[in-house]
């Protein structure tokens, strides 16, 4: 899933798919792209250069696969339409016909699986170790939960506005300001992931060096207000619903964990298609 291989592995399935593509001629007679004067219909990644826009598409590592959830499907829908459109050709229907459905379903929710999975099951043992209540530690899950979602959220308006200002077909100045919000919107939540990144990193470095272990944040102020109190003592009465509490935070955030690696798992390391035709010879 590292940028090098994963960019590696894609280029490779590009190359290994073109030199296996045929188009249907005018005599309806299939022909070979690869070495043909159809060559140019063949499949290729544009890499467009100094393009804003695009720049995080561009980016392989898995971290920016928010940038290209919609041009990757719309590039598979226009792949099945094509082969779509040869099967009718060889079938004697309409030679030419214009196929552009784009009507796929998009599972995105892995990610914000993981992130409230995990910090929700912190919150969880929080608020049920006394003081209960809203407090330092408390706080600075919540924070970094809606931090994240909001940044998940721009990155993935920007990349609606970034399609729909490149297969758009209202006007240029339309398109000009779907782009530009874009790239401010993506700019905005790569700011907020970035600071919230270090805001998590500090919180751990609080909570191990015993920052947060003072009376104002022991107390629950945060949500206790004018009531606020601090436990110089746990009895042994509080403990079986403390640590109750305690098993299903830490279930929630490994059932959380072990969800996402499971649909991880399911992405890695895809077979390549000789691979599959070597081991189909070798039977």
């Amino acid at each position: 899933m590292s940028l090098k291989c994963d960019s590696e592995w894609l280029y490779r399935a590009i190359r290994h798919a073109n030199t296996r593509l045929y188009t249907v001629t005018e005599t309806l007679d299939p022909v070979l792209v690869n070495g043909s004067p159809y060559a140019e219909h063949a499949i290729d990644l544009a890499t467009p250069e100094d393009d804003a826009t695009h720049c995080d598409e561009m980016c392989t590592a898995p971290i920016h696969n928010y940038a290209r959830f919609l041009s990757w499907s719309q590039s598979v829908e226009e792949v099945a339409c094509a082969f779509e459109a040869a099967l009718d050709a060889n079938s004697e229907k309409q030679e030419s016909e214009t196929c552009m459905v784009f009507d796929s379903e998009y599972h995105i929710n892995e990610t914000s699986t993981i992130h409230w999975g995990t910090a929700g099951g912190a919150m969880i043992i929080d608020l049920y170790t006394p003081t209960y209540g809203l407090g330092c530690r408390t706080g600075s899950y919540l924070l970094y939960g809606w931090v994240g979602t909001l940044s998940w959220i721009l990155l993935v308006i920007s990349t609606f506005l970034c399609h729909y200002s490149i297969t758009t077909t209202h006007s240029y100045k339309t398109a000009h300001i779907a782009r530009q919000l874009s790239i401010a919107l993506r700019s905005i939540g790569q700011v907020f992931s970035f600071c919230n990144a270090i805001w998590i990193v500090l919180s751990c470095v609080f909570q191990f060096s015993n920052f947060y272990d003072r009376c104002w944040c022991n107390s629950s102020v945060i949500g206790l207000g004018a009531k606020a109190y601090n436990v110089i003592e746990i009895t042994w009465d509080e403990v079986p619903f403390m640590r109750a509490w305690w098993i299903i935070g830490v279930a929630i955030a490994a059932g959380s964990a072990s969800i996402y690696v499971f649909f991880i798992n399911l992405s890695i390391n895809p077979r390549l298609p000789q691979e599959i035709d070597i081991d189909s010879a070798a039977r």
